[in-house]
């Protein structure tokens, strides 16, 4: 993987780092999921520190389909971007991937019938527990509410979900039972939402799972349009490196419920066994009940954090600059002028040459 010059000496510096004595070769992410407003705070806060962190929207958001003032703007994204900030994908309709078609190949419905008592309204059953969208001709359909709102509404569709059943009523000329009608896959949600954000201008490598659901099928898709995927677990789970796939990058989930010394404790963890810690995080702002929004962190509790953190034997990355660490070989040369002296052994895996080592002494 070639490595962007912007992170070339930092990637360099953290990579000497990594087996020289008494010098840790830990990394932290802060990744903050859903684009919304109150994470304007975080760029400000973590800038503070020289902190950067990876923001990760919803495409679907940027094509007027949810008119929601409580989300980032296309400026804002600038913003983040012309602050060292990293954009990821954070799928197009941010719906479980799981629970949704695999690949584009996956996606036709079958079996439509008319609904009785209807002259334009069709129905098929539909074997998955989410619906991304519908899609027509490549056009994407309306969703109505109710079954009786889609009678009056050519180009629509309506989906019970308990029911497993798909009503829609196509566009004018257009009949289900020989034209093919979509339901969207996970294929589709990681190549649009990549697509929507790229042609706003934003280079997009990595990739947020919707609800931290993820499979080893998805993650061999995922390959084909990104550098890395993340996904989320509780607070043991570390990731090791070298890695074992940019495919599976574990997340810690940040929320209200959880103390600063619980998450300073895993830092220290990190840094003590050479770990890439990545945190999650949600809205940025106050939480006066946290029955209500136990996904919040408080501005000021970030500022206490970051600033803790600048004090920390450890590297704050973006996932980009993260994975091209994690994939820079190292020549054994220098590594015995750095260690003076141990046992060096090279292997290669995934095609990334990574170098294994004894414990060091320094040498007095």
């Amino acid at each position: 993987m070639k490595i962007p010059k912007i992170t070339f000496l930092k990637t360099c510096c953290i990579a000497f780092s990594l087996f020289s004595a008494n010098v840790s070769a830990a990394l932290l992410t802060y990744t903050f999921d859903d684009g919304t407003k109150s994470q304007l705070n975080a760029v400000d806060i973590l800038g503070k520190f020289n902190q950067q962190g990876v923001i990760g929207p919803i495409a679907r958001v940027y094509e007027g389909f949810m008119n929601d003032r409580h989300k980032l703007t296309l400026e804002d994204l600038r913003y983040f971007s012309q602050q060292g900030w990293e954009v990821a994908s954070h799928s197009y309709s941010h719906r479980s991937l799981t629970r949704i078609p695999l690949t584009y190949n996956d996606e036709v419905v079958s079996g439509w019938a008319p609904l009785q008592g209807s002259s334009n309204v069709y129905t098929a059953s539909y074997n998955y527990g989410e619906l991304t969208a519908l899609l027509q001709k490549d056009s994407y359909l309306k969703k109505v509410k109710s079954l009786d709102e889609i009678n009056s509404r050519p180009g629509s569709y309506f989906f019970d979900k308990d029911g497993g059943i798909l009503y829609v009523n196509p566009e004018e000329g257009i009949d289900p039972l020989t034209h093919e009608i979509r339901a969207g896959s996970a294929e589709r949600e990681l190549e649009y939402s990549k697509e929507i954000f790229e042609n706003e201008g934003f280079e997009i490598n990595s990739f947020v799972a919707p609800f931290n659901r993820w499979s080893d099928d998805l993650a061999t898709l995922a390959e084909k349009y990104y550098d890395t995927a993340v996904i989320g677990k509780g607070l043991t789970w570390p990731n090791k490196l070298p890695l074992e796939s940019n495919y599976f990058l574990k997340r810690i989930g940040i929320n209200g419920n959880i103390s600063m010394e619980e998450i300073e404790a895993r830092v220290e963890e990190a840094i003590l066994n050479n770990e890439w810690l990545i945190l999650t995080f949600h809205k940025i702002e106050d939480c006066k009940d946290k029955t209500t929004c136990s996904s919040d962190w408080s501005a000021k509790d970030l500022e206490k954090f970051a600033s803790w953190v600048s004090t920390q034997d450890i590297d704050v990355v973006t996932l980009k600059e993260g994975v091209a660490i994690a994939a820079v070989p190292i020549p054994a040369s220098v590594l015995m002028f750095l260690s003076g002296l141990g046992f060096i052994a090279f292997y290669s895996k995934y095609n990334r040459t990574w170098v294994a080592s004894t414990r060091l002494k320094k040498v007095a």
